[in-house]
């Protein structure tokens, strides 16, 4: 079985009323996640949680470790306008070990 496909993402909850720690100040719960596709059909997901900005960070380092042990590579584009923009680049053939 190889893993086909990446996506990381976050879904962002909202609490309805703003929430702070000692890092930071939000009103909602992030849930940075990953899903993973293999060639044999099988998805797998899987979920953490943070309280504000740590999101982007995790979903990152979830993504980019996955990535590169499949001899992939992942970029990030960042536009005031758009957000960030992530590129996962997965070889075709044999994963790398």
């Amino acid at each position: 079985m190889k893993i086909t496909k990446v996506d990381a993402f976050i879904l962002r909850v909202p609490l309805g009323r703003k929430v702070a720690d000692s890092f930071n100040a939000t009103e909602h719960v992030g849930m940075p996640g990953v899903r993973i596709h293999t060639d044999t059909g099988l998805v797998g997901t899987g979920f953490t949680t943070t309280l504000g900005s740590g999101d982007d960070l995790i979903r990152g380092a979830i993504a980019r470790a996955l990535i590169e042990r499949q001899g992939g590579r992942i970029s990030v584009a960042v536009s005031d306008e758009r957000g960030a923009t992530f590129r996962i680049h997965l070889p075709r053939g044999e994963p790398a070990t």
